[in-house]
C-alpha cells in the first residue's frame, strides 16, 4: 500500500530484480490485484544491453472502490525491443489535488509468460 499527502507527493517503485521476458511476439502479462482512489501508472523500464534504459508507460488506471483484477499484455512491448532480455515493471503517481488522500493498494503482483 501507499499514501500519498502534500508532502509525499508522488510515487514510483519498481520491481526490485528484473525480469528476462521473451520477445518474438511471445505472451507476455503483468498480473495484479488493485483498489486505488486516484488514476496510477503502470509501466516498463527497458534495460539494454548499453546500460541505457527506457521507461515505457503501458496502462493508466483509472480510480476503483473495489478490488480489481487486470491483466496487462506486454508482450508487444518486449517483443518491440529485441536486443534487450532485461525488464523492470513499475508503478506511479503523482498526488491528485481534488483527492484529499490518495490510497494506493496492490496485491499478488505476477510476470507471467509462456
Amino acid at each position: 500500500m501507499v499514501y500519498l499527502d502534500t508532502v509525499n507527493s508522488k510515487f514510483e517503485i519498481t520491481s526490485t530484480s528484473d525480469y528476462p521476458l521473451p520477445g518474438g511476439n511471445a505472451a507476455v502479462y503483468l498480473e495484479l490485484d488493485y483498489k486505488i482512489n486516484q488514476a496510477m501508472q503502470i509501466g516498463l523500464f527497458v534495460i539494454k544491453p548499453n546500460i541505457t534504459t527506457d521507461q515505457i508507460p503501458l496502462i493508466t488506471l483509472n480510480p476503483s472502490a473495489n478490488w480489481n483484477k487486470i491483466y496487462i499484455q506486454m508482450g508487444y512491448v518486449v517483443s518491440s525491443y529485441n536486443s534487450s532480455t532485461k525488464f523492470k515493471v513499475y508503478f506511479g503517481a503523482v498526488k491528485d489535488p481534488a483527492v484529499l488522500k490518495p490510497a494506493f493498494y496492490l496485491d499478488n503482483i505476477k510476470v507471467v509468460h509462456f
